[in-house]
């Protein structure tokens, strides 16, 4: 039977989405787990300073989890609260770690009109384990799960009437933050500079379902996005913008996001494949917002009607 070495600690670490189960599936996808680097702090519990720190610590794959070795002795080590940050590049800023309060201070890292946030690249996550005792029996291996700092806007466009009235379709987002802090800092504000909007947009993509769908990850951040997406009705050259406030982007938070665009507000039984381009249009929005553990908190829908722009 395989036994943890003696004076060493070890962490399972799990890198989870806004489900409880760990499995890889749209909600929790395996680009969304991905995990560069990470470091690892104790403290005493309920104490500010830092007692030991590991920074980019190695980890190996194991099943579903991360596994961290760690060269301390558990007996000594005793109860710790610890602190694991993931994908943070700032090498310099996690050394220079001493305090919680100093971890309050590391911050995700930059993103900008044209170089979004992007799950492959790495997204900044944070996890915290209070009051682990080390030295009791079988508790040697301590769970941490750590989080995204962003939320997860999950775009699905459906034209229900006439599934191939618009095969162009896109969207942007306005006031994205440009970073975050890694942990929850509710005393920093961003300015206005640290907001952006996309340099252009973004086309959505065929599932091959009659949908147009892309998911969309944005830093949590106090201002409201603003969704604006286009469509060119039976290939027509005219674009049809919406636009409409997105819900604020919390962290490991699930946006289900539904547009379902009508050639017509009233009468869907005259809305047929070869209606006037200029012929009005209204898309019925819904969202299902899921919490950090996958439990349905809101649904809201609202009635979106369009503008046509060359």
């Amino acid at each position: 039977m395989w036994q943890l070495p003696e004076k060493q600690v070890v962490l399972k670490l799990f890198a989870e989405g806004n489900i409880t189960s760990r499995v890889i599936d749209s909600d929790n996808t395996a680009e969304e787990q991905t995990i560069n680097n990470l470091s690892v702090f104790f403290t005493d519990p309920s104490s500010d300073a830092v007692t030991h720190k590991f920074v980019y610590s190695g980890f190996s794959e194991v099943s579903d989890y991360k596994l961290v070795t760690l060269p301390l002795d558990p007996a000594t080590l005793g109860t710790k609260d610890i602190y694991v940050v993931a994908n943070c590049d700032n090498e310099v800023a996690l050394n220079a770690v001493q305090t919680i309060d100093d971890l309050k201070l590391l911050t995700a890292a930059k993103v900008n009109k044209n170089n979004l946030l992007l799950p492959l690249n790495g997204i900044a996550m944070y996890g915290t384990t209070p009051a682990f005792d080390f030295n009791i029996g079988s508790r040697k291996e301590a769970v941490v799960t750590v989080v995204r700092t962003c939320a997860k806007y999950r775009l699905k466009l459906t034209f229900p009437d006439n599934p191939q009235l618009s095969s162009d379709n896109r969207f942007l987002i306005a006031n994205a933050a440009t970073y975050t802090y890694i942990i929850r800092n509710e005393k920093a504000v961003l300015t206005d500079n640290d907001y952006f909007t996309y340099a252009s947009a973004i086309p959505l993509v065929d599932n091959g379902s009659q949908a147009y769908t892309y998911s969309a990850y944005v830093y949590e951040a106090s201002r409201i996005p603003r969704l604006y997406f286009y469509t060119h009705a039976d290939s027509s050259t005219d674009k049809r913008e919406y636009s409409v406030d997105l819900p604020v982007p919390f962290r490991n938070y699930l946006y289900d996001i539904l547009l379902e665009v009508y050639e017509s507000p009233s009468d869907s039984r005259t809305r047929t494949a070869n209606s006037d381009s200029n012929a009005a249009q209204v898309c019925r929005m819904s969202v299902d917002t899921y919490d950090g553990n996958g439990e349905l908190v809101s649904y809201q829908s609202t009635e979106l009607h369009s503008d046509k722009v060359n």
